[in-house]
């Protein structure tokens, strides 16, 4: 009897051990799953920063080009004015 005892135990401690690989692997899983999402979410962050970026690079641009027009449009009015006399 002693040793069929002595079997099922080792046969328990197995199963648990078991058990304890399979939680380990899908706590494993789970943390990856977080990493996952956490180095997502910061990629996500990132574009949305550089898209940003590009729209405020596309801003100052924009106003560059615009102050250029202005000051061609300026230069032609002083040179009609000279011009003309008026």
């Amino acid at each position: 009897m002693n040793d069929k005892s002595t079997t099922i135990a080792r046969a328990v401690r197995a199963y648990e051990n078991q058990i304890r690989s399979v939680s380990a692997i899908i706590a494993s899983v789970v943390e990856q799953e977080k990493l996952r999402r956490d180095m997502a979410d910061k990629v996500a962050l990132a574009a949305r920063a550089y898209e940003n970026q590009i729209r405020y690079v596309s801003v100052i641009i924009a106003s560059v080009v615009e102050q250029k027009k202005l000051r061609r449009d300026m230069a032609t009015k002083v040179a009609r004015a000279l011009v003309t006399g008026v």
